[in-house]
């Protein structure tokens, strides 16, 4: 374990009390919030991808759980960092992942991982694979659970495959916590940026379901005629507050 000691040793190293009261608050560690009491040592994402290259040569599941389990942030955010690296199974690795899913739980975790670890594993199975793996997330009560579900996708999506990704978002487009929301309108906008009749198809469906922070995500790249056309279109859902 003596390479587990280095880790946290120099994780420590880096910490800075100022920047982790900064973290707490952005990431709502705070009562109430959606990080509510996830503890943060001040540490850059640089600085943990640094340390991630530094050591993933050297390290097994064993100590990468330790690391996941651990409720520092900076802990499971460098553990993450060096499951993507590492030369395992992708089997292996997803087994891994859904293992320590209750770890997973503020957005930069779920964003960071989920595309390049499942999404990739997803990315080599049949549609009815897919779903049995995606559909239980998608209908937890976790958030972190239904975020993992959409971000996943990003790996489809920037190899411009985009079917998983709609019916993912049109599975969860009601979903009313603002980190799904965001998770659906970010990944309907990256659909955009590489297909935009695609995603006009998807909001000219579901204008009159998509909810306002998802609305928001996915138009943000529009030009400023489109953006209008469907805030106007979107005006006509009774239900509807600006």
């Amino acid at each position: 374990m003596q390479v587990l000691k280095s880790i946290e040793d120099e994780l420590y190293s880096y910490q800075d009390k100022e920047k982790s009261k900064i973290l707490s608050k952005y990431f709502q560690a705070f009562p109430g919030g959606y990080g509510e009491g996830d503890i943060f040592l001040g540490i850059n994402v640089p600085i943990l991808r640094k340390i991630a290259s530094k050591y993933y040569k050297d390290i097994d599941l064993n100590i990468l759980s330790i690391l996941l389990s651990d409720e520092i942030h900076e802990f499971r955010n460098l553990a993450l960092m060096i499951l993507d690296k590492i030369k395992e199974d992708i089997s292996a690795k997803v087994d891994f992942y859904f293992q320590h899913i209750e770890f997973i739980n503020n957005w930069d975790l779920v964003d960071s991982s989920a595309p390049n670890i499942l999404g990739y594993y997803l990315y080599s199975l049949n549609k009815e694979d897919q779903k049995q793996v995606l559909l239980p997330l998608i209908l937890s009560d976790n958030i972190w659970h239904k975020r993992i579900a959409m971000m996943s996708t990003f790996y489809f999506i920037k190899n411009y495959e985009f079917e998983l990704a709609l019916k993912v978002a049109g599975l969860m487009i009601t979903e009313k916590h603002p980190m799904v929301q965001k998770a659906v309108g970010w990944m309907l906008r990256e659909i955009g940026k590489r297909n935009i009749e695609l995603e006009k198809k998807f909001l000219n469906e579901n204008i009159f379901e998509i909810l306002p922070i998802a609305f928001q995500y996915a138009i943000e790249k529009f030009n400023s005629e489109d953006k209008e056309y469907y805030k106007k279109l979107r005006k006509g859902n009774k239900g509807y507050k600006k």
